[in-house]
């Protein structure tokens, strides 16, 4: 289990909207069990890779332009459809794409919450405390 919150950074073209509402999403929803950074993937830097435990391309085009990761980070893609430009723009699409990031979020935290168990387990602790 991590002793700290997992470091999670998303990756996307500039001003994409999507890296600014996974981040805020991941802050709201993972708060204490992970920390979200986003990055236009043409200016992200070797710092900020070396940071991340796991590394998110919100689509297709920013996975291929992603640069080579770390040995200790891993590549995950969420292939998500664009929001809106503009805020106030919100509509239809903006809320189908914020509930898209919203229930990755929170299989994401499910995931570290199932693993902090089972090291408990393996600690000889019971997780049901």
């Amino acid at each position: 289990m991590y002793k700290r919150p997992a470091h999670v950074l998303f990756l996307a073209g500039p001003g994409d909207r999507r890296v600014e509402t996974a981040t805020r999403l991941t802050a709201d929803i993972g708060a204490g069990w992970m920390e979200a950074r986003g990055a236009s993937v043409q200016d992200v830097g070797l710092d900020t890779l070396d940071w991340a435990d796991l590394v998110i391309p919100l689509d297709a085009d920013s996975r291929r332009r992603c640069p080579a990761l770390p040995a200790t980070a891993r590549l995950k893609v969420w292939d998500l459809p664009d929001l809106p430009g503009e805020e106030g723009e919100e509509g239809e699409e903006g809320e189908e794409g914020e509930a898209i990031i919203r229930e990755r979020v929170h299989a994401m935290l499910g995931g570290l919450r199932m693993l902090s168990r089972l090291d408990t387990r393996r600690d000889g602790q019971d997780s049901r405390d």
